[in-house]
């Protein structure tokens, strides 16, 4: 399973029977997208994509937004550097409501309101690295995002790790396996075995 290539569509809210291709959901992406590296709808309504080096900013799903390119921008439109090859993951955190976007071992905070169409905070406060803030949350970090309950989880690879908001650790019995604990999916064999 990688997390980062999953698409589950806070389009409908129901899962689709089988895969679907990337341009199901957002037709206004190249056809040649075959998966993202992230995703975020900001506060107004428009919808972050990421893929390798460049994003999408698309309003209502399905039309990107004016002044964009169907080749998407650079990721250093964003104020991202420019050596930066993709992004991990992207999510919107409950405790503060802000954005981040983290790459290898790095995050910063993403103002989606400052500029066309969004601007990291500069320097000297960000770049931050995720293990002196995140405590527990290994890197690269696959996905994240934050349940209606304000819940963080962070993937990687089959496991997740759900993070405490309060003592901004990993929360202790975790890593846990995904498939089992977030999809609702179990082991024929395991089940098998009782």
């Amino acid at each position: 399973m990688t997390w980062s290539r999953t698409v589950t569509t806070w389009i409908s809210y129901q899962f689709r029977d089988g895969p679907s291709p990337i341009t199901y959901y957002w037709p206004a992406l190249p056809s040649y997208i075959n998966y993202i590296d992230g995703g975020l709808e900001r506060e107004d309504g428009l919808i972050y994509l990421f893929k390798d080096a460049r994003f999408w900013l698309l309003v209502h799903n399905i039309k990107l937004q004016n002044g964009f390119r169907k080749d998407g921008m650079p990721l250093q439109s964003l104020g991202l550097p420019k050596n930066l090859r993709k992004i991990d993951t992207i999510f919107r955190w409950a405790e503060n409501k802000a954005v981040y976007i983290f790459a290898g071992d790095w995050y910063w905070k993403l103002d989606e309101t400052e500029g066309p169409y969004g601007r990291v905070e500069p320097e000297p406060n960000y770049p931050r690295r995720i293990k002196d803030t995140w405590m527990g949350i290994p890197t690269p970090v696959r996905a994240a995002f934050t349940q209606l309950n304000g819940d963080t989880l962070f993937f990687q690879g089959n496991n997740y790790w759900e993070f405490d908001n309060i003592a901004m650790k990993s929360r202790e019995g975790f890593p846990k396996q995904a498939n089992l604990h977030i999809l609702g999916c179990f082991d024929e064999t395991i089940n098998n075995k009782e």
